[in-house]
């Protein structure tokens, strides 16, 4: 094999394994966030709860105390937050599964073959995928820049973006 196609295979290797550690920290920040939503719920559920027992006394405070609850249950029921951060967690895992067949290849002993099942297996593993969220996708690929020693292709983000990263989309030209 020639060195430029060596230079290919690897750069072709390098691509996979780094798209699969992006995905797979993209994901588990996506878990985290829909855990905390369905705890926070939780919370106010229970606080509401309890409150509205406490406040008997005085029906228009039971029926405003009454509402967070109801409303946080509404919210959960509508938007299925577990269920949201359980996709994620699986997605990951299948990112984490995916690097790990790259790395168990070694640095040396993979294929063309090999590549082409590794681009196959992210494409088929981003076919499930919600669309993704571009601030907090930049941020991930900071985060592995910053790791890399690339701080200069940090891409800044707007305070906005990052404030409304898990909620919004926002793409770097759209600044």
């Amino acid at each position: 094999m020639s060195d430029a196609a060596r230079e290919y295979l690897w750069q072709q290797r390098h691509q996979a394994l780094t798209r699969a550690r992006l995905a797979c920290m993209y994901h588990r920040r996506r878990e985290r966030w829909f855990d905390a939503l369905d705890r926070a719920s939780s919370v106010i559920g229970i606080v509401g709860g309890s409150s509205a027992l406490v406040a008997i006394g005085n029906d228009d405070a039971v029926r405003w105390v009454a509402l967070a609850p109801a409303l946080a249950s509404a919210v959960v029921l509508v938007y299925g937050f577990a269920a949201k951060a359980r996709l994620h967690a699986d997605l990951a895992a299948e990112y984490i599964g995916l690097e790990r067949d790259i790395l168990l290849r070694g640095e040396r002993e993979f294929t063309e073959s090999d590549v082409a099942r590794w681009h196959a297996q992210h494409a088929a593993i981003g076919a499930r995928e919600p669309r993704t969220l571009g601030a907090l996708v930049v941020e991930c690929q900071n985060e592995q820049a910053i790791a890399a020693g690339h701080r200069e292709c940090v891409v800044p983000i707007p305070m906005r973006a990052r404030l409304l990263r898990h909620l919004f989309d926002w793409q770097p030209s759209a600044a």
